[in-house]
């Protein structure tokens, strides 16, 4: 329809109706990495490639990374890790559901399973469950709304079992230390 484009530039131009945001937006308070792209004369996704780390596998000149890098580096660009847990499928982080911290055995636990997650490029969050499992419950969906990659747990065992586990194919990995519920 050729009103069409006509159109929507009309109702974006009246007063108190925002624009849509396009893509690469400036984020509250900070500065996109379109915004990097145009102010080093690259493309957004040139800063993208050596952000993540791809410079060398896209064939990307060692001074074009630096300008990113220092240009990055002026203006505070802060990458935006949900975008890129987005464009992924997957956020770096594991979630980790203890019922408590005390004892050597669950620091040592703790502290061990950080430590290796760690080694291997992942973030941990840890969860306490206060060896009550309607909290464990809350954690588990905390962990599952935030897409993390897997869930590591000392599970609470209650006289309801271990249904807000959920079901066996659960999207994510899911290990237990210690216990195992059972496969129904």
């Amino acid at each position: 329809n050729q009103n069409m484009p006509k159109m929507k530039r009309e109702i974006s131009e009246k007063p108190g109706i925002r624009k849509p945001r396009r893509a690469g937006a400036r984020r509250a308070g900070g500065v996109s990495m379109s915004d990097v792209a145009k102010m080093c004369g690259v493309s957004a996704t040139t800063v993208s490639y050596v952000l993540g780390g791809r410079e060398k596998e896209m064939r990307i000149p060692g001074s074009t990374c630096e300008k990113v890098l220092a240009m990055c580096e002026a203006v505070n660009y802060r990458r935006n890790h949900l975008a890129s847990s987005l464009a992924r499928g997957r956020t770096g982080t594991i979630g980790v559901v203890f019922p408590n911290a005390r004892g050597d055995f669950m620091n040592d636990s703790l502290w061990g399973i950080r430590e290796v997650l760690s080694e291997r490029g992942y973030e941990t969050a840890v969860a306490l469950s206060s060896d009550d499992p309607e909290i464990e419950a809350q954690h588990l969906d905390f962990f599952r709304d935030r897409l993390v990659d897997a869930i590591i747990a000392f599970p609470v065992w209650a006289d309801s079992g271990f249904g807000h586990w959920g079901s066996p194919s659960e999207s994510r990995p899911v290990v237990f230390i210690d216990m195992s519920p059972p496969l129904s």
